[in-house]
């Protein structure tokens, strides 16, 4: 077969392939033309007779209401609420604690911190007496008067924030801005 006619044989082919995607495409648009010239289905009117009736100027109805603003409240430790110190609704004076956390643990650390304290000052106390026979070197006593010092500044340390309820500086809003679920 001489190459002229395979070429006229893929022509003709590649032809066919192209005008059957073209007559598709056509009858397509000619579909959708013939969709949109349809006019809409006429409107459905009901008619009623006009009776006269008199209005109420209220209605009754059950719903829920949701505050334009709000305020949210957190406290800066985390912590379990022991007491809430307020009702809903209610209207708080500014200072007043609003809720109250569980210090139990505060507590508890800050008992460890002072009993850490005494060991310090009893082994300072060693210390000096071992010092004053020349039994123990200058850096171990040195040592014991800084982990001395140490313990006088984590006890010194203000107490946490979950000691007491918590309060809210310069505070006074209603009591029913916060959500108690």
């Amino acid at each position: 077969m001489p190459m002229f006619i395979r070429i006229l044989i893929v022509l003709l082919m590649l032809g066919g392939v192209f005008g059957g995607i073209f007559a598709l495409k056509q009858h397509q648009a000619q579909q959708a033309a013939a969709i949109a010239a349809t006019p809409p289905p006429p409107a459905v009117v009901v008619s009623t007779q006009v009776v006269t009736e008199s209005w109420q100027p209220y209605l009754q109805a059950v719903g829920s209401l949701v505050a334009s603003q709000g305020v949210y409240v957190s406290n800066e430790v985390e912590g379990q609420v022991n007491k809430i110190t307020f009702d809903s609704g209610q209207r708080t004076a500014q200072g007043a604690p609003l809720i109250e956390l569980d210090s139990s643990v505060d507590r508890a650390t800050l008992q460890g911190l002072i009993a850490g304290r005494r060991l310090a000052e009893i082994a300072f106390e060693r210390a000096e007496k071992l010092v004053k026979q020349k039994t123990l070197s200058e850096a171990d006593f040195d040592q014991s008067e800084a982990k001395l010092s140490q313990a006088d500044s984590q006890v010194a340390a203000p107490e946490p924030p979950g000691m007491d309820s918590r309060r809210i500086p310069g505070c006074s809003v209603p009591a029913s801005a916060f959500n108690l679920g």
